[in-house]
Formats: C-alpha cells, structure tokens, sequence
C-alpha cells in the first residue's frame, strides 16, 4: 500500500497545540532543551514515539517552537507574550497570526478569504492540492477547530451581526440617558401612573369636563421661559404638542429616530392610554347619568 504523501500539516489543532507549548514554558521558559525533555514536558514517555513526534511537528508548523540548533527546541517569543498578554486584543492577533503559519492553512485561507467552507469543499480542495483521502478528513477537522479558536473569520461572517447588535446598545443607552435627562428636567414625568382600582365618585353633568381632565395622563407642562432654563437634550427634537386651556407638552425625540423607536414610543402611548382609559369612561358615564 502506498505512502500518504499528502503536504505538510498540523496533526493538531491550535488550541491543543498551545497547551502543549505552556506545558513546555511552564518548565523551562524559554530554555532550549533536547527534544526528549521537550516530549517529557507535553506529557509524553518519550520523543520516539508517533504521537510525541507529531505534536512536535504540530507545534513548529504553528511558530509555537523554534529549533535554535539541531536536536533542541524552545518556546517562541510569542508563546510567552501570549502568557502574559494584558489584554485579549493581544492575544487575538497572536492566535490569527499563528493560524497562517503553516502553508497548508494559509492556502486554504487566500482560498476562502471571507467564510468558512463547507467539509465536502474543503476535503475537495485538499484532494485537489495533494491531501490524500483519509489526511484531508483529519486536516478538515483540525482547520476548523484551529479557526475557530483563532476568530479569523467572524471579522467578516458577521460583521453585519455585530453592528447591528453595535447599533442596538447604542439606541438603548441613547434612550436611556434622555429618559434620566427629561426626567430631572420635567420632574411630573417620573410619577408613576395611577394604579388604585377605587370606584371614582359620580359627577354632574355641569362638571363631565373637569372628570375627563382630572384623570387624563399625568403629563409635564413647561414654558418657554421654564424650557430654556433646563438642560440642553444635545440632537434630541423637542417637539411641542398643544393641549387644551392653552397648555403645552413637549415630546423629545432623539435624533435618529430608528423604526423599533417609533414601535417603541407606539407601545407606551397605547400602554398609557389603555391605563387611563377605564376611569375616562366612567367619569364620561357618570356626567350623563
């Protein structure tokens, strides 16, 4: 039976792969030693066997062991920056820039630049640079864990996804910064609604006007005088809204006003009115009994 003779590749993933380098570094920093101390230190009875020689092979195909002269290795530079790394932005690129250094990974990446591709795609690929069947099964399955663990498409597969989720915690710290500006600004519109279900006294008919007025919405009057003492809403729209008896009410709406704003700003209004409804309708009844 013929030799797989498929091109030079990690046998492990990344993250499989780097534990085995700090397990290394945990011992000897970034000391060269023989590689069967280097085998020893992964875990390994010695370096003669497949499996401690693969996990070698891994870890310098990934730049996570350099060979400073024959028959010794050491921990990269980088392994250790990775260890004490002062935030994850570092390690971050450290991980993507370890999952182009093997040239089978990178191949695959300048191939599929923007999405991961599909198991039989990629095997398909690998066939066709060489892989040999049984390889590029094992290959498909060590790319991808090694990419996932790298981040190194999310970038672009779903950058749509996060701006919108970008975009959303905006609109609600925008929402709530003006809802603790309006109310410390208009001090009425933070008293809760009326919840009490006691039967409303009946009323005349002389007086249906002022039962429809006193449990209308509770709602904040101001001045223009009294307006222009208060903070500024910054690109807020202050919209006045002229009510009976020469009152005013003044909407403010942030600029830009996005479409769940508006559904947002509906729901409340419905919510309020839906409140206030029932003792609307009973002072109305009770002015024509």
């Amino acid at each position: 039976m013929a030799a797989d003779k498929s091109p030079r590749s990690p046998s492990m993933s990344l993250p499989k792969a780097l534990e085995k380098a700090m397990k290394i570094y945990a011992k000897e920093r970034k000391n060269a030693v023989p590689l069967e101390v280097a085998a020893q230190d992964m875990g390994y009875s010695n370096a003669n066997s497949g499996a401690a020689l693969q996990a070698l092979a891994s870890l310098r195909y990934f730049g996570l062991l350099e060979r400073p002269k024959t028959g010794y290795l050491a921990v990269s530079r980088d392994v250790e920056q990775y260890q004490f790394a002062p935030d994850e932005a570092l390690k971050s690129q450290l991980r993507q820039k370890w999952m182009r250094m093997p040239a089978a990974f990178e191949a695959i990446l300048q191939q599929f630049p923007e999405h991961m591709p599909s198991d039989a795609n990629l095997r398909f690929s690998l066939i066709s640079q060489g892989f040999g069947a049984a390889t590029a099964v094992v290959f498909t399955e060590v790319f991808k864990e090694s990419a996932a663990f790298a981040d190194i498409y999310s970038d672009v597969s779903f950058a749509s996804e996060k701006q919108g989720a970008l975009a959303q915690a905006q609109s609600d710290q925008e929402e709530a910064t003006l809802s603790s500006q309006a109310n410390s600004a208009f001090p009425d519109r933070a008293k809760p609604m009326r919840t009490d279900t006691q039967p409303q006294p009946q009323h005349h008919r002389g007086d249906s006007q002022q039962a429809v007025r006193s449990n209308a919405p509770s709602m904040s009057v101001a001045s223009a005088s009294q307006l222009a003492a208060q903070p500024s809403f910054g690109d807020a729209d202050q919209i006045p809204v002229r009510l009976s008896n020469g009152r005013k009410a003044w909407l403010i709406v942030p600029t830009p006003l996005y479409e769940h704003d508006k559904l947002r700003l509906k729901a409340q209004i419905d919510l309020l009115l839906t409140d206030e409804l029932p003792d609307k309708q009973k002072g109305l009844r009770s002015s024509d009994e």
